[in-house]
C-alpha cells in the first residue's frame, strides 16, 4: 500500500520510534506506525512480525542509518502523504544537490538514500530521488551548477545496487553524455576515471555494451542524441507517470548535434540534426 492509498486516519494510529545512527549523532524520530508500514514492507515485517497476543514492538534501531538522511527521507515521507481525507497529496520534490535548501545535500548523499530505498523497499523513495538528479543533470546552469556525473558516485552504486537498477542504467548515460560533450574536447578525463575504472571492470562493461546497442560506428553519421524521460529510469512498479512535455531533450550533458554532411557543422542541407532518443 502507497501512501497515496491512506486517509488521515493515520494520524490517529500508534507512534513508534526508530533510533538511527550511533555515537554523538544518534537521534530517535517518532513516526505514526501506520503511515510508514503501508509504505514500506522492510518496517511492516518489523512492526508487525509479533506472535497474535504479544505487544508489538514500538522501538527499531538502525545503528548504519545516517541520521541526515533519515531526516530526509522522513521529510519525503510526511510530505507526500494525503493532506486530509480527500484524493489530494502534496507534491514534493526533493531539492537540488548543494543548494541552501537541500541542507548541503550532495549528489553522493541523495544517492545513498536511494540505496536506502532498495533497504525500506520503497520504489516511490528511489523514483523521487531519480527525479532531482535527473532535473540536477537537465538543467546544469541552474545555481548551483551541475558538475560533471563522478565516477566514485557511480562505483558506489554499482556497489549498493542490483544489476538491473535504473540509477546504474542513467549514470552510465550521464558519464557518456560527458564523454561525447563537444565541451570536453582535449581535455583529459578526470583523474578518478582511472582509479576507478580500473578497479570496477562492471563500469567499463556497461558503458561499453550501451555504446554497442546504440550501433555507432566510425563511418555512420553519428546523430543528435537525448536522454530518455525520466519514466524510464523509474523502478518498474512505478512507471505509470505523465511525461512531461519536452522533457529529454537536455537530459544530460551536452546532448550531441550531427555534423552536417559537408563537414561544417549541425544538421545537413538547411534542416536540423536528427535527434535519437537513446535506447539504454
Amino acid at each position: 500500500m502507497a501512501a497515496n492509498d491512506l486517509s488521515s486516519s493515520w494520524m490517529t494510529e500508534r507512534i513508534v520510534f526508530i533510533t538511527v545512527d550511533t555515537g554523538p549523532n544518534k537521534k530517535r524520530f517518532s513516526v505514526h506506525e501506520k503511515l510508514i508500514t503501508a509504505n514500506s514492507p522492510f518496517f511492516d515485517d518489523y512492526f508487525n512480525s509479533v506472535s497474535q497476543g504479544e505487544d508489538p514492538p514500538e522501538l527499531l534501531r538502525l545503528p548504519d542509518v545516517d541520521v541526515n538522511h533519515f531526516a530526509k527521507f522522513m521529510n519525503w515521507l510526511y510530505a507526500t502523504s494525503w493532506l486530509d481525507g480527500t484524493v489530494r497529496a502534496r507534491t514534493f520534490r526533493f531539492p537540488r544537490p548543494g543548494s541552501a535548501e537541500s541542507g548541503g545535500m550532495s549528489v553522493r548523499d541523495y544517492l545513498a538514500m536511494y540505496v536506502m530505498g532498495y533497504r525500506f523497499q520503497m520504489h516511490a523513495l528511489r523514483n523521487a530521488i531519480v527525479d532531482v538528479l535527473y532535473d540536477y543533470y537537465s538543467q546544469p546552469a541552474l545555481e548551483p551548477p551541475a558538475a560533471a556525473t563522478n565516477m566514485e558516485d557511480v562505483k558506489f552504486i554499482f556497489d549498493q545496487t542490483p544489476n538491473d537498477s535504473p540509477m546504474r542504467r542513467y549514470l552510465v548515460c550521464q558519464l557518456l553524455f560527458y564523454f561525447f560533450d563537444g565541451k570536453r574536447a582535449g581535455k583529459p578525463l578526470p583523474k578518478e576515471w582511472a582509479t576507478v575504472l580500473g578497479e570496477a571492470n562492471d563500469i567499463s562493461f556497461s558503458m561499453f555494451r550501451m555504446l554497442n546497442d546504440w550501433g555507432w560506428s566510425f563511418n555512420n553519421q553519428v546523430p543528435a542524441m537525448v536522454i530518455k524521460t525520466r519514466n524510464y529510469f523509474y523502478d518498474e512498479a512505478s512507471k505509470v507517470v505523465k511525461i512531461e512535455e519536452g522533457e529529454g531533450a537536455a537530459g544530460g550533458f551536452g546532448a550531441m548535434q550531427a555534423p552536417r554532411r559537408d563537414g561544417s557543422g549541425s544538421g545537413g542541407q538547411g534542416q536540423g540534426p536528427q535527434r535519437v532518443v537513446l535506447d539504454v
